[in-house]
């Protein structure tokens, strides 16, 4: 699916966090697609294209990323985008989903498990964070440089984290990246 496409077939569930897009395609069992820190749903779409005749696949984009609408104060939290995760459910009319989430996304969609298992058909993982893995080494600097709200501009030494941080505007620092990167309680 190229970007246009992709595009094209974006929608929004105006839910009580937020007004959250998604792209949807396909026709069967809903598949939930959650996409990791800093991407959006455009990250599935090589799977969609692969599962869509046998699933109605549902890739959003998480709180704070990609094209979804949120207030300045919207608590962005893996607890809480698990919890949008249930409102978007809920707003499409989907009782049960087979869940997979990748990165940080397999993170908040093992929240929604831990909250929702009545709700999961299948849960699937994929190179995923997980509790004793958080927060992975390589976004400590982006995480010092978000809780001082300074843009990122990592340290010429720091080279490993440099392909999974790269500099990010102030504004999106100061909007998302701080509750992002709280070390996360499943609670």
């Amino acid at each position: 699916m190229d970007i246009a496409t992709f595009h094209a077939r974006r929608r929004f569930a105006e839910v009580k966090s937020g007004r959250i897009a998604y792209v949807e395609d396909g026709e069967g069992p809903p598949a939930l697609f959650v996409h990791g820190v800093p991407l959006n749903g455009y990250h599935w779409r090589h799977v969609i294209d692969r599962v869509r005749h046998r699933r109605r696949c549902i890739a959003i984009d998480l709180m704070g990323l990609g094209y979804s609408e949120i207030a300045p104060a919207q608590d962005v939290s893996f607890t809480a985008q698990a919890r949008m995760l249930a409102e978007v459910l809920d707003a499409l009319d989907i009782e049960r989903v087979d869940l997979v989430g990748n990165d940080s996304g397999g993170a908040i969609a093992q929240i929604f498990a831990a909250h929702n298992p009545d709700r999961l058909n299948s849960f699937v993982l994929t190179n995923c964070d997980v509790h004793d893995g958080w927060p992975p080494p390589q976004v400590l600097p982006l995480m010092k440089h978000a809780r001082r709200h300074d843009c990122v501009d990592l340290p010429a030494d720091d080279r490993a984290a440099r392909p999974r941080a790269p500099a990010l505007c102030r504004r999106r620092v100061r909007a998302a990246v701080p509750q992002l990167c709280r070390p996360g309680r499943a609670d």
